[in-house]
C-alpha cells in the first residue's frame, strides 16, 4: 500500500482512484486521459514561503499557472517553486505525482477558487498514473486548504 492509500485509509476517506498506463504527470495529460476540462483537473504545485520558511502547497485548476506576484499581493507572502528534490522530501510524492493531501509533514495549503466552478474534479493520487476524482469542498477540507482567486 503506498504513501496516499495509506492516508486515505487512516483518515477512512475512500478516493475513487483511476490508474493508466501513461503517465498523468501534466494536467493536460489527466485531462485527455479522462475526457475532461484541463481546469477540472487540481495540480498541486509545492512552493517555499520564503515569508514564513515553510512550505507551501497550491492547488490550482490545471489551465492556470500560479501569478507569484498575485499570491504576494493577496496574501503578503513571498514565494518560489521548490525544488523537486525538496518537493520529494517534505511531500513524499515526485513532482507530477505530488496528492493534494497526506504529505509527510503537514503543509498549509491553498485551493484555486477556479475549481469550484465544478462539481468534482481530479487530482493526483500519489503517483505520475494515478488520479482521484473528488468534490471540490471535500478537496478543500481533506487538503486543509484555504480558498483564494488566483485568476
Amino acid at each position: 500500500m503506498d504513501q496516499f492509500e495509506q492516508y486515505c485509509k487512516k483518515i477512512e476517506f475512500e478516493a475513487e482512484v483511476s490508474v493508466f498506463k501513461n503517465p498523468t504527470r501534466t494536467a493536460e495529460e489527466a485531462a485527455v486521459a479522462l475526457k475532461c476540462e484541463v481546469n477540472q483537473i487540481g495540480k498541486s504545485i509545492v512552493f517555499n514561503n520564503l515569508t514564513t520558511g515553510k512550505p507551501l502547497l497550491i492547488i490550482v485548476a490545471g489551465g492556470l499557472t500560479v501569478d507569484e506576484k498575485k499570491i504576494e499581493e493577496v496574501k503578503g507572502w513571498k514565494i518560489e517553486k521548490m525544488s523537486a528534490t525538496d518537493v520529494e522530501k517534505k511531500t513524499g510524492y515526485v513532482i507530477g505525482g505530488v496528492a493534494p493531501f497526506g504529505h509527510k509533514e503537514k503543509i498549509q495549503s491553498l485551493i484555486d477558487q477556479t475549481l469550484y466552478n465544478y462539481q468534482f474534479v481530479y487530482a493526483s493520487a500519489g503517483n505520475v498514473n494515478a488520479v482521484f476524482k473528488v468534490r471540490v469542498g471535500k478537496l478543500a477540507q481533506l487538503a486543509e486548504a484555504e480558498i483564494i482567486d488566483l485568476r
